[in-house]
C-alpha cells in the first residue's frame, strides 16, 4: 500500500488507492482493507490524510514524519499539488491556546489551506465555485 502511494505524485482517495493497487497487483484488496491500512499509516504519520478533499498522500520529509510537527498544507482545489510545510510558531501558539482554552483532545496537528495553485490560476480557470 504505502509502495502503491509512494509513486503517486498527488493525492488519491481510498477508492482510487484501492483500484490503482488492485490493478498494479496480482493480490485483490477490498475498500475497507484499505481504509484500515491507510488508518494505521496514518496513526503512525507514513501517510496523511488531507480532510478538506478526504485524500492521503505518502510523507516525504522529516518534517511531515515528525509527530511534533504541526503541519500547514496548502492544497490547490485544480491539480490537487500539495505543498506542506511547518506551520508558523505564531500559527501554532493560537492553535494550542485554542485548543487548552476548550479542553479539546486528540487533536489532528495539521491546518489545510485551499486555493489554486499559480500554474491552475489563470483567468479561465478562475471561477468563485472553487472557493464556495
Amino acid at each position: 500500500m504505502l509502495g502503491v502511494l509512494s509513486c503517486c505524485a498527488k493525492p488519491f482517495s481510498a477508492y482510487e488507492i484501492t483500484e490503482l493497487y488492485n490493478n498494479t497487483f496480482d493480490d485483490q484488496l477490498i475498500a475497507n482493507s484499505v481504509y484500515r491500512i491507510l488508518h494505521d499509516l496514518v496513526e503512525v504519520r507514513l501517510v496523511y490524510r488531507l480532510n478538506t478533499v478526504n485524500k492521503y498522500f505518502v510523507c516525504k520529509t522529516a518534517d511531515q514524519l515528525s509527530k511534533d510537527t504541526f503541519l500547514l498544507f496548502t492544497i490547490c482545489s485544480q491539480c490537487l499539488h500539495i505543498d506542506a510545510e511547518p506551520a508558523p510558531t505564531e500559527m501554532v501558539s493560537l492553535a494550542e491556546n485554542k485548543v487548552a482554552k476548550n479542553n479539546f483532545n486528540h487533536v489532528v496537528s495539521q491546518i489545510e489551506l485551499i486555493g489554486m495553485c499559480s500554474q491552475c490560476h489563470t483567468p479561465s480557470n478562475y471561477s468563485e465555485e472553487h472557493y464556495a
